[in-house]
């Protein structure tokens, strides 16, 4: 059997650094060679889940609906499509058993089609839980901003005033980050990311959240603050 392999990573940084696109490689490599079988291309999207009309992935479909020798393989389902509707539309409009998740295999039609509803619940319903927090902790009266104190000690320790304006948001996110991570049992950059969009609020540089901007945040706060252990 020949595999088309299909791997996807959020940002730029990612991309570049083999940070979980060696991962997915080595899972699909793993798989195809404890099948005997080969694969004949890998293509790679670096673009977030929720966007369904990503060119390499154009592409794989488009070579699996042109081979039906072919099969499409993933590391992971949510490496694909994290859309229920997109799911379902591969599902009905590709060859049967055209996709094949490494990690579960031998996943019925019916199991993909859960899996992806499953998926995109949990998410919706962690943004929910999330902005409900949010909201209540302004209630409390949290302030999202950088604590007096530790402007005043950024101020002291000098710079120019755009690394000052970056520490101050940086330490302005420490509630926000703290909801999160109550709304997430493990740290997974990708998620915080989703979360925080789903708020609406936007980096520094008023941009939407990646993986590599939530790692970079993290590493501020923990620089300038030691003392707060957010992961």
């Amino acid at each position: 059997m020949k595999f088309i392999a299909y791997y996807r990573v959020s940002t730029d940084k990612q991309g570049q650094s083999g940070l979980g696109l060696e991962a997915q490689k080595q899972i699909c490599f793993s798989y195809a060679q404890q099948q005997g079988d080969e694969i004949v291309t890998e293509l790679t999207d670096i673009e977030s889940g929720s966007q369904n009309d990503r060119v390499n992935l154009i592409v794989a479909l488009d070579m699996l609906k042109n081979d039906r020798s072919c099969k499409l393989l993933v590391a992971k389902q949510c490496r694909l499509t994290r859309s229920v509707a997109l799911m379902s539309k591969l599902l009905e409009e590709l060859p049967p058993n055209s996709i094949v998740v490494a990690e579960s295999p031998q996943a019925s039609i019916f199991e993909l089609h859960i899996r992806a509803v499953l998926n995109e619940e949990t998410r919706r319903q962690i943004s929910i839980n999330t902005k409900n927090a949010l909201q209540a902790a302004k209630a409390r009266g949290i302030k999202l901003g950088a604590p007096p104190k530790d402007i005043k000690r950024i101020s002291q320790a000098g710079g120019d005033a755009t690394r000052r304006k970056a520490a101050e948001f940086s330490l302005g996110m420490i509630d926000v980050i703290q909801i999160v991570k109550g709304r997430n049992q493990t740290f997974d950059a990708e998620k915080y990311a989703e979360d925080l969009n789903a708020l609406g609020i936007l980096t520094y540089r008023r941009k939407k959240w990646s993986q590599g901007s939530v790692y970079r945040l993290m590493k501020n706060i923990h620089k300038l603050n030691k003392d707060i252990n957010l992961w």
